[in-house]
């Protein structure tokens, strides 16, 4: 049996920039999904279906999304006795990326949060759909609980059906098209009809959804003026930090259409001594509206046997 090499790359943001993508191979009954990724931010710069009218994650070319990664990409806010700190920053200290065959991972331990993070990537593979799967883990390294409030997710995510030269051109005008509607266990991001310059119009059925498992049922935030508020850079989550979540992003679980469409699943959670917190999120599109993306709710992927997503937890 041939043993995978693993290439580990500590203190990444600081090295010279490179980019690659992640294995396409999705299995016999898989369908393959393209995944760029960078040595900058938490790694993945875009991923979609087919070609660049497919992207789910708007797609740069590397010379400008080393730019951009660190804003429009997945982002993960932590709150610690009412302070907020964003890991996978460019000055953090203790970042590693290890790079597999088959996966890339990022890691970040904050010793004086007594909080360690760790972030690995890799795409769905024998499935009807494709997917980005992003397993998140958290380890309490302190010898006492840990009470914290936790956002992660994906700063900009696009509803499927979007021409790459179009939305270039007129972003802000498709902006006015785009919809999202949150189910019990999933986002999900669409058009309302087509975009086509064409004096006919037709309903759009496909789309794009994101929807985490996790041991605590985590709260979809889809409007990015609940995170941030008037920060439109979307540096600092200014709705973080003054509000809980209870009061301020509780409002985020209604069908809604906004300028931005992030999806960032948050939690409040207790961590105890010496244990981890595992989160599991899948970022992917359908061709046949809500059916597929119900299919990998916690609820029906629990009900699989001898299938590659029920056991993508021990990845």
């Amino acid at each position: 049996m041939a043993i995978m090499k693993e290439f580990t790359l500590l203190n990444y943001q600081k090295e010279r920039p490179f980019s690659s993508f992640l294995s396409g191979i999705a299995g016999k009954m898989g369908i393959p999904m393209w995944a760029f990724y960078v040595n900058r931010g938490q790694a993945m710069a875009s991923f979609g279906l087919r070609d660049k009218n497919g992207a789910i994650m708007e797609f740069f070319p590397a010379n400008a999304i080393y730019h951009y990664v660190s804003t429009i990409g997945f982002r993960t806010f932590v709150k610690v006795n009412g302070v907020v700190k964003e890991f996978f920053l460019e000055n953090n200290p203790d970042q590693t990326m290890t790079i597999r065959p088959d996966a890339v991972s990022i890691e970040e331990t904050d010793p004086a949060l007594g909080l360690k993070i760790k972030i690995t990537y890799f795409t769905l593979p024998n499935e009807q759909i494709a997917g980005l799967v992003r397993k998140v883990e958290l380890f309490n390294l302190k010898g006492k609980d840990m009470d914290l409030e936790i956002i992660d997710g994906l700063a900009q995510l696009l509803p499927s059906g979007l021409d790459f030269g179009g939305y270039k051109a007129v972003s802000n005008l498709l902006q006015s098209w785009m919809e999202s509607r949150h189910a019990e266990h999933f986002v999900f991001y669409t058009l309302r009809a087509s975009t086509a310059d064409s004096s006919q119009v037709s309903d759009v059925l496909d789309g794009n959804f994101y929807f985490t498992e996790s041991k605590i049922k985590p709260l979809y935030i889809s409007d990015y003026k609940l995170l941030f508020n008037e920060d439109v850079s979307m540096v600092t989550p200014y709705g973080f930090i003054h509000y809980s979540r209870s009061k301020n992003l509780g409002n985020s679980r209604k069908r809604t259409s906004t300028k931005s469409r992030p999806v960032s699943p948050a939690w409040r959670s207790s961590l105890a001594p010496i244990m981890s917190f595992i989160v599991l999120s899948a970022t992917s599109t359908t061709p046949k509206n809500l059916k597929n993306a119900s299919r990998l709710s916690p609820k029906n992927t629990s009900k699989k046997k001898n299938t590659k997503t029920k056991n993508f937890m021990r990845v």
